[in-house]
């Protein structure tokens, strides 16, 4: 290594590094000749610190990998491990050299290509937008910042400016797969550090070479360094300076080429009109619209009238809506640089005496508060401005509401038997909260802490106890193994009762209370699938029944107090008492769809599709009788966006499902989901 003397770059002492290879190297903060270097000559890399070109005595082994940071006070040095468990790694730095901490597994759910820290929080930040407190090892949140496509030889890449408290991404987006050369561009984007959500972006068309660093510089600025890659011989650095970057900072420099932030489009309303309608006026709200704004329709412009530089609204013609579609909705600033879509749906309309509602609000997960007549959804980063928060839907008055940022990533909601908590199951920061309703107050918040294997715990199920409102039980998992439950826990508040059943050569997935809060059902991650029966008791959860390869296909269980009886998403229904099947219904696909229980109308309602209907928008629901099993109606649900995922019965005549964009363990997905709301005749003759 050769070290330079700024600012005329003048040669200075050089450091051998004995034939290892260089990972990484950082300058301690505010001592000038001390530096911390990753290098290996072999597995493992070492944590070396120089004083000048005088290694001191102490070297760590932590592991392969080696991008690096130290603290603020430089007393410790925090790495992240390459594995196929991404790991954060803290060394400890005295006078006589680097010692070994921690090793958190599985602290970054992708390995990126440089860590990233903020001096203020103590927190490190992984290219691929996972944040974490280097202190615990625990996550703190994440960025809804979309993944390259692999086939142009890019990986997403992160830079972090505390003190504007934003941190900015870029990664390589297709923009047209033409021929000889596909249209490529640089989608940089900046985000709240508070909030995880996207503030703008911005594209950069046609970049040459593969993304090598980027940094954040001077007032204003971002610097983009690419190289050379299998198609492109060469590589540029591109300097991206202005107010996209800080709104109330100078510019560092007035030469280049203008650009324009791309138009982010966050809602339609409405977000869907029936076939024949006589046109509709679409209200777009969202960011960076201007003059120049112009907006498609399925890749046609169509004119706006621009309200303000988050609003503007078109008129689609009556010709536009003669047919059921889904509609891709963007907008461009510049020629070629749209925005990610939105999508609008034209319906045929429903059968007679029904009417589907749809809503912006997708999530993870939905349930129904019957004291309050209220669902509530939980909505993902990739809601964009609705997400991180838990929507909040009155089905009757047809109004939708939110409670702002309640955390990174709800995933699993549970509401207790007596109206009185919403439990919520957070996947950026593995925490549980206990919100008081219907004020949305935090009455407690615990983290699912760490497995010294696998890393960071999630709720992968959370049900609340019937009949003990403080009382819940989580199957806990990692997202990064499989399969990936790891056990069961049972919570008094945010107190583990100590008992906690193991997975050892059982796993535990969907879980269900069976009435009381002394028995539980669940199942194994597996094809067939055993069905458990499990004991809870003062000290915790015990594994008292198993009925082996009982549940095909796996599916998701539900428990009807009023018979007695398990039912699986799939179709199947369990007598856990004998362990047996006692029959099935003959759902369109008992491998893609959802149930909800109506027992008070001896009734049992499927979402699902068809084998013609799979690899389409289009999904059945099916009513049965409960008892007999047979088919009593069935309707088509067509241009749904995104997977279903959930679905609930609710009030007198009312059925909800919520979809999302992508998958519920990733941190980024393809857009945002919705909210389908169905009532009538269908649901209650």
């Amino acid at each position: 290594m050769q070290r330079f003397v700024l600012p005329a770059l003048t040669p200075d002492l050089q450091i051998n590094l004995g034939g290892s290879t260089l990972h990484d190297m950082k300058v301690k903060p505010g001592s000038p000749h001390t530096l911390a270097v990753a290098a290996s000559a072999t597995f493992p890399p070492a944590l070396e610190i120089f004083d000048d070109n005088t290694m001191r005595s102490s070297v760590d082994l932590f592991g392969d990998g080696g991008s690096i940071q130290w603290k603020a006070d430089g007393t410790e040095v925090w790495g992240e491990e390459s594995s196929s468990q991404p790991a954060l790694v803290r060394s400890s730095v005295t006078a006589s050299g680097a010692s070994h901490l921690a090793t958190y597994r599985d602290a970054f759910r992708y390995l990126g290509t440089h860590l990233h820290s903020d001096p203020v929080k103590g927190y490190v930040y992984g290219d691929f937008g996972m944040i974490v407190d280097a202190a615990t090892g625990l996550p703190v949140g994440n960025f809804a910042l979309m993944h390259a496509d692999s086939s142009l030889y890019d990986m997403p890449m992160l830079t972090v400016d505390p003190a504007l408290k934003r941190a900015f991404g870029v990664r390589k987006i297709l923009l047209s797969n033409a021929s000889p050369q596909p249209q490529t561009a640089y989608e940089v984007q900046s985000f709240d550090l508070n909030n995880f959500q996207e503030i703008s972006k911005i594209l950069i068309p046609n970049p040459a070479g593969t993304l090598a660093n980027f940094i954040r510089w001077g007032s204003s600025g971002l610097a983009i360094l690419t190289k050379p890659n299998p198609t492109q011989s060469s590589g540029k650095l591109y300097l991206l300076d202005g107010p996209f970057v800080n709104p109330a900072g100078t510019p560092d420099s007035s030469a280049g080429t203008s650009l324009l932030p791309a138009p982010t489009l966050s809602l339609v309303s409405p977000l869907h009109a029936a076939v024949g309608d006589p046109g509709v006026t679409l209200t777009i709200t969202g960011r960076d619209f201007n003059p120049q704004t112009t907006f498609y329709w399925n890749g046609t412009s169509v004119p706006v009238t621009l309200v303000s530089s988050t609003e503007m609204q078109a008129q689609i013609p009556a010709g536009n809506l003669n047919a059921s579609a889904m509609v891709s909705l963007t907008a461009a600033n510049s020629p070629g640089l749209a925005s990610d879509p939105l999508s609008f749906s034209i319906d045929p309309a429903p059968v007679s005496g029904n009417v589907l509602d749809v809503y912006d609000a997708g999530g993870n997960d939905l349930v129904w508060d019957a004291t309050a007549q209220k669902i509530y959804v939980s909505a993902p980063g990739i809601q964009g401005d609705n997400g991180n928060s838990i929507a909040v839907i009155d089905p009757v008055a047809h109004t939708q509401a939110t409670n702002g940022f309640l955390g990174s990533d709800p995933n699993q909601l549970a509401i207790s038997s007596d109206g009185k908590f919403l439990y919520a199951g957070f996947n950026g920061n593995n925490t549980i909260k206990q919100y008081n309703l219907p004020g949305f107050t935090v009455n407690n918040s615990w983290n699912l802490g760490l497995d010294p294997v696998y890393g960071a715990t999630y709720a992968l199920d959370l049900q609340a106890a019937p009949g003990a409102s403080h009382t819940t039980a989580i199957s806990l998992s990692s997202f990064d193994v499989s399969p990936s439950e790891l056990g069961v826990s049972i919570f008094d508040d945010t107190t583990p009762r100590p008992t906690k059943l193991v997975t050892g050569g059982n796993s535990y997935r969907s879980l269900q209370w069976a009435g009381t809060a002394a028995t539980m059902f669940a199942e194994a991650d597996a094809e067939p699938t055993d069905f458990f029966t499990l004991a809870v008791n003062a000290s915790g959860v015990t594994l008292s029944s198993v009925a082996n390869n009982l549940v095909t296909p796996f599916a998701a269980l539900h428990f009807d107090s009023a018979t007695g009886l398990v039912y699986t998403d799939g179709g199947q229904v369990i007598d856990p008492l004998k362990g047996t099947t006692v029959g099935a219904y003959a759902v369109a696909s008992p491998y893609s769809g959802l149930a909800a229980i109506d027992a008070a109308q001896d009734r049992v309602f499927f979402l699902g599709q068809s084998t013609a209907q799979q690899g389409t928008t289009t999904y059945t629901l099916q009513a049965f009788d409960q008892k007999n099993f047979t088919l009593v109606n069935s309707t088509i649900i067509p241009n749904v966006l995104g997977t279903p995922v959930a679905l609930i019965r609710w009030g007198s005549n009312g059925l909800a499902f919520t979809t999302r964009g992508g998958l519920q363990y990733f941190f980024s997905g393809i857009g945002p989901g919705r909210l389908y709301v169905f009532t009538g005749t269908f649901v209650k003759p």
